[in-house]
């Protein structure tokens, strides 16, 4: 696939792969955005792995789920991270007070 061909198919599934994204995001635009942009690096910088066994919008949707799901796993580490530092200093906190 070239360049020509990627564009087209980017134009072809934007809007699908946007309309996926936000459902997977619960609505969230910016975060689907970012997503979908993501996604469409991913799918350029590695358009030597496409092999053509399923259509070009498969392997681009996978893709856009896997960023999804890399997202996901970073905001759970991150709330996880907080939640951690919070009960730490609820902990400390009330070692100070007895």
């Amino acid at each position: 696939m070239n360049r020509e061909d990627f564009e087209r198919e980017v134009l072809k599934n934007r809007e699908p792969l946007r309309r996926f994204l936000l459902s997977l995001c619960m609505g969230n635009d910016s975060l689907a955005d970012d997503i979908a942009q993501e996604a469409f690096i991913k799918a350029y910088l590695n358009l030597n792995t496409f092999r053509g066994f399923a259509k070009f919008s498969t392997w681009l949707f996978r893709i856009a789920y896997n960023c999804f799901c890399d997202t996901h796993r970073s905001y759970i580490k991150h709330q996880g991270d907080r939640i951690e530092n919070y009960s730490l200093i609820s902990q400390t906190n009330s070692s100070l007070k007895n």
